[in-house]
């Protein structure tokens, strides 16, 4: 039975809270009677609602997991690291603009979903050399430098080697290199915290091909970059590599240079394979295994600098052999929080010259600047650094060779692009670097993003005329490509000057686009980015033997450091505000002399005798017997005996450090005795006669007198 207007409809508890929303709002419990002659009374009720939420309740329904741990903390002072458990909260504070990824997953149903957070780090403040500064009025500038790193430079020399280098396939198309790898190079010292800024290796291996040599070094990480592919893919004559440089640095490809290379020139970073004179070969040795090519820059091999470092090679053409004689690797490394340069405040007092001559101009960010404040005062300033600019530049160096016809090789030609932002980033420009080409309307390029999004570069422009060497960067809002005539060096917009083009596969197929530009690059610009370059008419042929670059721009604001606070003191010069004065005095007398100093106190005094004349030497007066006051503004000379006859006195009088009187600059007029004279007297005796006065006897006392004169 129920009671009137509350007729059951539900089946269950569950009915009754279909969503979080249905349990809000008036709950009412009715009841009734189903027999006569028995009553009750209802005395209070109420309602339990057991609910959970996500990672709450009796147990976490979620876990949550961040990633990388690098910079990340479980408390909020950032001294106990993250070390990859489940927790909902962690704290940032990394070295490097780091974009975190947390990935919450359902314990029940394995489900899971994955949120990203950018944390831009902020620099410590700055070190400043030196801390303080105390100057005199009038003195040169002072330097300050700021640094908030410190950069090092490491070399490990393998020493002296023999290694011989097995010849080469005597018949071709091959797929098998066996090469040969060195002994361990081992590295060690690099601190944990170091940024590896650069890196370089030295060659001295004789050979009578050199052409023939490919080389590659593999890092303790397991990664392997190519140095040497058969001299950029050019395979010229000439023997020997001589103290050869392959740079992280350098820009100069081995095939601008001339046997026995001796130089620095930037590593041909040719990937798992190549082509060159129409064979695709490997870009490391295929035996032993382990050394092809997994990476297409210096910055791969970064990540584990300490441990053992080798070099694969092989030699590709039959007919000449090397040995590797010595080989040397360089790590360039810096330690501390890598930032900007400094920003000086106020600009008053500074100059951007050692000579103080050209002021410092307020927000300018240097280095160094040279302080130079007047009046004399207590100056207070301040330095101050930014986060660096997020790495914005991905290149790939390789070279594109363009084909007669068809597609280039490499095709495509990839740039992976890592560590940006998933969000907020843009192409700023594209840089196509040495393109030469026999017939310039000949050359198809296109673009394409990670997502799939292209962009023509250039198509059907140039004309029928040849493209001289040029490097061409591409820019929204530039002028675009000349369809007919010679496009030299410079920058021009994305320009597509035809009906639709087709990049065959891999490439993306037929595309037309009147107007391209890189703005319509949207999304997530991490992975790899692919340039399809294409010869659409037989006959002519080329490269890009520089290969390309694209520029991001990445909207993260930086942040700054804390403020180094330096404080410069400038005194006035020490002078002399009083002069001693020449005294002649008896030996039975008293001299002093008396001088002050003026300039920026407190004053010190150490009065000097020199007993030739004023000439030296001067020697420091000490108190005691015929002196005193040997350190005071007042030197007091005591019945000084004849024998002091010709002594000269000068005092030096130092004020405010670094403002001490100069020696020379502050001598006083010197006092010295001079000469003597004997000045006589006729002393009476009275004697008493008959009670008068009577002369009974008369001598002579003479005194001797001492001149003290300047």
């Amino acid at each position: 039975m129920d009671p009137a207007g509350f007729v059951s409809n539900a089946n269950g508890f569950n009915d009754l809270y279909t969503t979080p929303a249905s349990t809000t709002g008036n709950w009412t419990l009715a009841m009734c009677d189903g027999g006569p002659a028995d009553f009750g009374t209802l005395v209070s009720w109420s309602i339990t609602i057991d609910y959970t939420t996500p990672g709450g309740g009796g147990g976490p329904t979620l876990t949550y997991v961040w990633s990388p741990l690098a910079g990340l903390y479980t408390n909020a002072t950032a001294t106990t690291p993250y070390t990859g458990g489940n927790t909902p909260i962690v704290y940032a504070a990394p070295t490097a603009l780091t974009v975190y990824t947390v990935r919450a997953t359902d314990v029940a149903t394995g489900c899971f979903t994955d949120a990203t957070a950018i944390v831009n780090y902020t620099p410590p403040a700055p070190t400043v050399t030196p801390s303080s500064v105390t100057m005199c009025l009038g003195d040169p500038a002072v330097k300050l430098k700021s640094s908030s790193s410190q950069a090092f430079s490491s070399t490990f020399n393998s020493g002296t080697l023999a290694l011989a280098i097995p010849d080469g396939p005597a018949s071709w198309p091959q797929t098998v290199f066996p090469g040969v790898v060195t002994p361990n190079l081992p590295v060690s010292g690099i601190p944990a915290n170091a940024t590896i800024t650069g890196m370089s290796v030295k060659l001295n291996l004789t050979h009578t091909y050199i052409a023939d040599m490919v080389i590659v070094l593999k890092a303790p990480n397991g990664q392997v970059f190519n140095l040497d592919a058969n001299i950029n893919k050019t395979g010229g004559a000439g023997a020997n590599f001589i103290n050869t440089i392959i740079s992280s640095a350098s820009t100069t490809p081995l095939s601008a240079g001339a046997p026995p290379y001796t130089g620095t020139f930037r590593a041909d970073a040719v990937g798992a394979t190549y082509v060159a004179v129409g064979f695709t070969v490997p870009g490391g040795p295929t035996s032993p295994a382990g050394y092809i090519p997994t990476v297409t820059n210096f910055n791969g091999l970064y990540s584990v600098p300490n441990g053992n470092w080798t070099l694969g090679m092989y030699d590709w053409g039959f007919g000449d052999l090397g040995t590797l004689t010595n080989w040397e690797l360089k790590i360039d490394y810096a330690v501390g929080v890598p930032a900007t340069p400094a920003v000086w405040s106020p600009a008053a007092g500074l100059f951007s010259d050692a000579a103080a001559l050209v002021p410092y101009v307020a927000g300018t960010a240097v280095d160094s600047v040279w302080t130079r404040p007047t009046p004399a005062g207590v100056y207070t300033y301040q330095a101050t650094v930014q986060s660096m600019p997020v790495a914005s530049t991905f290149t790939n160096p390789g070279n594109i060779v363009i084909n007669a016809s068809g597609p280039a090789t490499p095709y495509p030609s990839n740039i992976t692009v890592s560590g940006l932002p998933g969000s907020g980033v843009s192409v700023q420009s594209v840089i196509l670097t040495g393109m030469s080409h026999t017939w310039g309307d000949d050359i198809d390029i296109v673009l394409q993003s990670p997502t799939g999004q292209n962009v023509v570069l250039m198509s059907d422009v140039g004309g029928t005329v040849a493209v001289p060497n040029a490097t061409y960067t591409f820019v929204d809002g530039a002028a675009a490509m000349n369809a007919t005539a010679a496009n030299p060096t410079g920058t021009y917009r994305p320009t597509n000057n035809g009906a639709a083009d087709n990049w065959p596969a891999p490439g993306p197929g037929a595309i037309t686009q009147a107007a391209p530009a890189l703005s319509t690059f949207t999304g997530n610009v991490n992975g790899d980015w692919k340039l399809f370059v294409f010869d659409d008419v037989g006959g002519d042929a080329g490269s890009i033997s520089g290969g390309y670059t694209i520029n991001f721009n990445v909207s993260i604001p930086p942040c700054t450091s804390p403020a180094r606070t330096v404080i410069v003191t400038v005194h006035q010069p020490t002078t002399v505000t009083t002069q001693p004065v020449n005294q002649t005095i008896c030996t039975d007398k008293v001299a002093t002399f008396t001088a002050a100093g003026g300039g920026s106190g407190p004053f010190s005094y150490q009065w000097q005798v020199s007993t030739n004349s004023g000439n030296p030497p001067w020697t420091n007066i000490t108190n005691g017997g015929v002196y005193s006051g040997a350190t005071t503004a007042t030197l007091t000379i005591t019945q000084p005996p004849v024998s002091m006859s010709g002594y000269h006195y000068r005092v030096i009088i130092n004020g405010a450090a670094p403002c001490s009187c100069n020696i020379i600059q502050c001598h006083l007029n010197s006092e010295s005795i001079t000469n003597s004279s004997d000045q006589c007297q006729s002393i009476y005796q009275l004697i008493p006669w008959f009670g008068n006065y009577t002369v009974f006897n008369s001598y002579t006392q003479c005194r001797r007198h001492l001149y003290l004169a300047a």
